[in-house]
């Protein structure tokens, strides 16, 4: 081997050593920072089992979950990390800001509807002070309970891992394979028959409510936001809702079916459909109608022509 040969070879190395020490201060820098928040923020468990001080604290619900930084959002509030003293774990918190005069909170439907899911009873105490008996319903995050504070409804749920959008985002191609779209496709397909089979339809189908698991169930993907979820069928007498038209569009616009946009009342049909949808948007990395230019003022902007244009090319 000549000398010149040698020392690209003796400088590629001490970049890729660089590189990887720089990798190693990074994560230790970020696992610096994660157990400085936690500490900050949480109370040790001595503290919680040796007295009672900490129900007073304004950052802890029901006595138990520890509010820190906020994770995400969306039209009903915002998600924020939460730690449970009691178990040790963190949890993903929904808060919703009940405003004057409100007479439904939005949270509170989502939480019967979990209730339903994971089979929990209704007469038992779920306000997390203590563990909550249910069924473990794989790709469904566990319930934890309910919490008021000040002027905030919470609902605390099973911390999970990243949506498929952010996944998406991820990838450099911006788009799936085909041999990914296809698993996707069962879990998604399986989530959405669990659900249709205990009486409800989604009514909110988008990459953003598909969320993978953490730890020994990061290929699972889970189906969450049941805050526009609605019974389809009455669960005693099996009578299905009516067919109604002059329906408002619920739901995101991109991804929902024809006869939504059409003010057709939702069905089981509707959710699978924008199943359809988000499958092409995986492969694709776009739907053909993203873009298009609407009147002006109209409330979806890019969708309000999609319809349209679906009615042309397919029906």
């Amino acid at each position: 081997m000549s000398e010149k040969s040698k020392e690209n070879s003796s400088k590629e190395n001490s970049d890729n050593e660089n590189s990887s020490s720089l990798k190693e201060n990074k994560k230790k820098q970020f696992q610096k920072k994660s157990s400085k928040r936690l500490k900050s923020s949480i109370i040790s468990e001595s503290e919680y089992s040796n007295g009672e001080n900490h129900r007073n604290l304004p950052n802890v619900i029901a006595g138990n979950f520890v509010l820190l930084n906020k994770i995400g959002g969306g039209a009903f509030g915002e998600i924020l990390l939460s730690f449970s003293l009691r178990d040790q774990i963190e949890v993903a918190v929904k808060k919703e800001i009940k405003k004057p005069f409100q007479k439904n909170i939005q949270l509170k439907t989502e939480q019967k509807i979990y209730q339903s899911l994971l089979n929990i009873p209704n007469n038992i105490d779920i306000s997390g002070k203590i563990y909550i008996k249910q069924d473990n319903i794989l790709g469904f995050p566990k319930f934890y309970g309910i919490g008021e504070l000040n002027d905030s409804f919470y609902l605390i749920l099973e911390f999970l891992g990243p949506n498929l959008s952010d996944l998406l985002k991820f990838c450099g191609t911006k788009k799936f394979t085909i041999g990914t779209v296809c698993l996707i496709a069962l879990q998604m397909l399986n989530r959405i028959e669990y659900l249709h089979k205990n009486n409800y339809i989604h009514r909110d189908i988008k990459p953003e409510n598909f969320v993978i698991g953490i730890e020994k169930l990061s290929n699972v993907i889970h189906l969450i936001d049941f805050g526009l979820s609605k019974r389809y069928k009455n669960p005693k007498n099996h009578a299905h809702i009516p067919y109604r038209e002059g329906r408002t569009l619920i739901g995101t616009a991109r991804y929902v079916s024809i006869n939504t946009h059409l003010g057709i009342e939702q069905s089981r049909r509707d959710d699978l459909e924008s199943i359809g949808y988000v499958l092409i948007y995986f492969l694709k990395g776009n739907l053909p109608w993203q873009g298009l230019r609407t009147v002006q003022g109209d409330k979806y902007q890019e969708d309000y022509y999609y319809y349209y244009l679906l009615l042309f090319n397919l029906l």
